[in-house]
């Protein structure tokens, strides 16, 4: 045949295939599936027609389906699949006449197989195309120390839980995850009047074992949705929400992610299972607490495996992705940035820190596990013969996944979290190629730590979002990136000799960022509010404060570092300040060195011209004040302020934004709000 004619012929195959979910009898289906997976077929179907009879194949099981009488010419059938096959037959008795819905499902083995998708690497594990080259050798985070002071037991919960409960305590994320039901309608009863109460996420989630699957209004206290979601009832009730095939849907078309907001919650709440484990054993020395952990560590590991091929399926931060008929195809793929694996991405590099952590403290007792490998063999993991099989499935399934996660941009946070999550991870870890994990910290546009200092903190060390919070994420993670990569230049140090990654420290530029949050603290209390922070402005006299937008942990890392009297003045001038297990230098010393500051230096007026914040200050002791104007502009969580003027005296603030948003109309960040006077109740403040 003609190459020409065969083009044509394929480009015709595929726009059939395209178009045959929007103009045929089948509305939707999926195409490669996992083993062990939720999924949907919807058929259009006139509403009047009796029941379709369906063959189903043996590698599925039918769970439930459209009851009738229906209104509507959509129908949706719910599937689990039960096992691989190259392709299973699903056959509707169509009134048009027999319909067949072909599927594909990969077991485990299958989706670990390389393999390219629209010209990208699958599975997106480290290092791509390959095998894991090697493995963890010993602790390379927990210090004697730290085992010898720790305390408590946060784990206990999870020693009640069967090894089975906590295997279930992973959604499949072929459901979509989502913050909310529904952002703008609220609830389907009470409407918008759920935000009264709390403006953000009001809806209340039970997180106890088994799951329930239901969400509870905070309003009415009625439980959503209707079906039994958690023995596969699909459609049940009068507000069904299946979880795959667009929520509930009401009848006036309005869509509400009842189940999406739910296994949201349930993925949070398995990732707490395996840090909390692990500092309970590293505080009993009890051998349980490690096996929980790797229950927890495990089922993770399948989760990430899963996502590592089968990137659809990640939590995608989309209400589209909720509200559509159907979950997203493997052949829409791949989705890499921003991804999230099972949560929204900005909360990985936590998660990604507590794990690498929860996986170094349990590492020394692995082997002194005896149930872990005949239970994994009863969830289908035979390959896994002896701990060092364990140890690679977790550190190749999970651990790479997530490396190459972060370096995907599929851990994208509030920076430079993102960095502080792979560092951590990368100490954990400690391999010989570690070199690569440093050239994307050091080289990449996501890493980007040769350049981090100076292009991204504004020329007077300001970070460049709201202060407060937000801004605080920039001043509390830089520090520890810092050391994780000095940590790992003294395991390693012909890994990452320092011409090659040199440190940053010794900028003018890296100074300023602590000089900063110093600076801008006004009245020795308060601090300039802008952007999305705090709340709207109410007189009290505020505790004294040395610092703003940072930590403790923050001001021990500059003294540290720069061992400048001024920082030392600032920790030893907190209320209620003593030296952390981190910090080498003892309250003694941090206060001989506070002598040399001066206690008035932060009196007088002061610019800090790269933010754009003017502070001009008078007064002493009570009668401190100070006038401020912002006049620059920040770059993230920042409102239309420009020229906004503030006003702190008497111990607190006067004059100030309206902080965070109460709803996201953004009525606290437009720019009419920003230089009106403020509504604070009359009170005396002599």
């Amino acid at each position: 045949m003609n190459w020409r004619v065969t083009f044509v012929v394929l480009l015709l195959s595929v726009s059939t295939v395209a178009l045959a979910q929007e103009e045929g009898p089948v509305a939707y289906q999926p195409d490669i599936l996992g083993v062990g997976r939720l999924f949907l077929v919807a058929l259009r179907v006139p509403a009047d027609a009796p029941q379709i009879d369906i063959s189903v194949p043996p590698q599925v099981e039918l769970l439930d389906r459209t009851p009738l009488p229906t209104d509507r010419e959509i129908r949706k059938y719910y599937f689990r699949t039960l096992e691989a096959a190259k392709q299973a037959d699903i056959v509707f008795a169509h009134p048009e006449g027999p319909v067949t819905v072909s599927v594909e499902i990969w077991s485990y083995d299958d989706l670990r197989e390389l393999r390219e998708l629209k010209g990208v690497q699958l599975p997106r594990r480290w290092p791509l195309g390959e095998r894991l080259p090697e493995l963890k050798q010993g602790r390379t985070i927990i210090t004697s120390e730290q085992e010898q002071s720790a305390r408590g037991e946060p784990g206990k919960q999870w020693l009640d839980l069967t090894d089975d409960e906590i295997w279930a305590l992973q959604p499949d994320s072929t459901i979509p995850r989502w913050h909310w039901v529904n952002i703008t309608q609220g609830c389907p009863v009470h409407g918008d009047e759920i935000y009264r109460g709390r403006a953000f996420y009001p809806w209340s989630k039970p997180t106890s074992a088994p799951y329930a699957w239901k969400i509870r209004c905070p309003v009415g206290e009625e439980l959503y949705p209707s079906n039994d979601f958690a023995n596969y009832d699909f459609t049940g009730g009068d507000f069904p929400d299946d979880g795959i095939g667009g929520g509930y849907i009401a009848p006036d078309g309005t869509h509400y992610g009842f189940i999406a907001e739910t296994a949201q919650a349930y993925a949070h709440h398995m990732l707490a299972v395996a840090p909390a484990c692990a500092r309970s054993y590293l505080a009993t020395g009890n051998i349980e607490y490690v096996h929980k952990a790797l229950v927890a560590l495990s089922r993770l590991a399948v989760e990430w495996s899963y996502l590592a091929t089968m990137t659809h399926h990640r939590h995608r931060n989309n209400v589209a992705q909720v509200e559509r008929l159907g979950q997203s195809r493997f052949d829409e793929g791949p989705f890499l940035a921003r991804t999230g694996f099972t949560v929204y991405s900005i909360d990985q590099p936590g998660y990604q820190r507590s794990h690498a952590e929860a996986y170094d403290m349990i590492w020394p007792a692995i082997d002194q596990d005896d149930r872990i490998i005949p239970f994994l063999h009863t969830r289908g993991l035979t390959h896994i013969q002896s701990h060092e099989d364990l140890r690679r499935f977790i550190e190749e399934d999970l651990m790479a996944v997530w490396m190459q996660g972060a370096m995907d941009g599929a851990t994208s946070s509030n920076e430079p979290r993102p960095q502080w999550g792979l560092v951590t991870m990368a100490r954990c870890l400690n391999y010989e190629r570690g070199g690569e994990f440093m050239d994307w910290l050091y080289h990449a546009p996501g890493g980007k730590m040769r350049y981090f200092t100076v292009n991204n903190y504004f020329r007077d060390g300001a970070p460049y979002e709201s202060t407060g919070h937000y801004n605080s994420v920039h001043v509390t993670g830089i520090g520890p990136v810092v050391e994780g990569i000095e940590l790992l230049r003294a395991l390693r140090p012909e890994t990452y000799p320092h011409d090659t990654y040199p440190s940053f420290t010794g900028s003018r530029a890296y100074r300023s960022i602590y000089d900063f949050v110093m600076n801008t603290v006004n009245i020795d209390r308060v601090y300039c509010r802008l952007g999305d922070t705090g709340d709207h402005p109410e007189f009290r006299v505020d505790p004294r404060i040395t610092w703003n937008s940072a930590s403790a942990r923050s001001l021990e890392h500059a003294y540290e570092i720069f061992e400048h009297p001024k920082f030392a003045w600032a920790l030893a001038n907190a209320p209620g300040w003593s030296p952390s297990s981190e910090f080498p230098y003892s309250r003694e010393q941090i206060e001989a060195a506070a002598a040399e500051w001066p206690d008035d230096w932060n009196d007088a007026s002061c610019l800090q011209d790269g933010y754009g914040l003017a502070m001009v200050r008078s007064g002493q002791g009570s009668n401190k004040r100070a006038l401020w104007m912002m006049y620059g502009r920040a770059r993230g969580h920042a409102h239309d302020d420009m020229l906004h003027m503030g006003l702190d005296a008497h111990g607190s603030e006067i004059l100030a934004q309206l902080g965070y948003p109460r709803n996201w109309s953004a009525w606290e960040g437009n720019w009419m709000t920003q230089n009106q006077a403020r509504q604070i109740r009359f009170i005396s403040m002599t």
